[in-house]
């Protein structure tokens, strides 16, 4: 999951494995300094998960890992970090919440 969301080129095939590990919607949140966070479920769209792809534009990553989540966080530039939280559902892994914190 890990290597298909940092990694991997953006193909049919990474856009597939992504896709079927989320549902028809996911949480995304957003927050910025100055700024009200906000937090909304959005409709899982091929734009949406082209997004979620870096193609190795990350650096830092590391994993938060609690009971019954996984989360990866890395900084997409100098003043944002990225985040996207799976969960453990039926067995497997799956995007439950995206999310992002800048400047």
């Amino acid at each position: 999951m890990v290597e298909a969301l940092l990694c991997k080129k953006k193909t049919s095939g990474a856009r597939a494995f992504i896709a079927s590990r989320m549902g028809k919607r996911v949480l995304m949140t957003a927050s910025a300094t100055a700024s009200d966070d906000l937090a909304k479920q959005a409709l899982v769209t091929p734009e949406l998960i082209d997004s979620l792809q870096r193609e190795g534009a990350a650096w830092h990553a590391d994993l938060i890992v609690a009971p019954d989540e996984i989360t990866l966080q890395y900084m997409s530039d100098e003043a944002c970090v990225q985040s996207r939280t799976l969960r453990a559902v039926k067995g497997q892994w799956r995007i439950v919440r995206v999310g992002e914190a800048g400047d």
